[in-house]
């Protein structure tokens, strides 16, 4: 539920589907490589168990909460509970972690790709790259984004 008040199925339902609707849409992809995308992903969650993920997550368990509570499913969570459990160690909660993040990864670039792409229908309103963000592309998304704004809808 959000500020729409409803789940987001029910939101699609009552607008007829997707999210993506005859509206004009532009989409903007930054497609990292994976070798690059899982590196990314590890550096956070090391960075997270730094910051204090393992007592947060201490934290989460003390209160006793169902597992099926979204707060209990978050990335993480489970792995670095089974970690509290003494049932693997922090290393091994990493490696389980990163996968489960790498795999959540993949689902979304694979629901980008079925949700917009083809409900677009021209190039024109579509740009993307296969490589992690640099400034360099700040100039080329930002023409893009002018031209779509500029140009009118079909």
């Amino acid at each position: 539920v959000s500020a729409t008040e409803m789940t987001l199925s029910a939101w699609q339902r009552r607008r007829g589907g997707a999210a993506a609707t005859a509206d004009r849409h532009a989409l903007i992809a930054l497609v990292p490589p994976r070798a690059a995308l899982d590196a990314a992903i590890e550096t956070r969650f090391r960075a997270m168990i730094e910051a204090g993920a393992l007592t947060e997550v201490r934290r989460l368990a003390d209160r006793g909460l169902a597992p099926g509570l979204p707060a209990m499913k978050a990335l993480g969570v489970r792995e670095l509970a089974a970690v509290l459990r003494g049932e693997t160690t922090v290393e091994g909660a990493v490696a389980a972690a990163v996968r489960a993040t790498g795999q959540y990864a993949k689902r979304q670039g694979t629901w980008f790709r079925h949700q917009f792409v083809p409900r677009l229908g021209t190039a024109d309103r579509y740009w993307r790259r296969d490589a992690k963000f640099s400034e360099s592309f700040r100039e080329e998304i930002f023409l893009f984004i002018r031209q779509f704004l500029l140009t009118p809808a079909v």
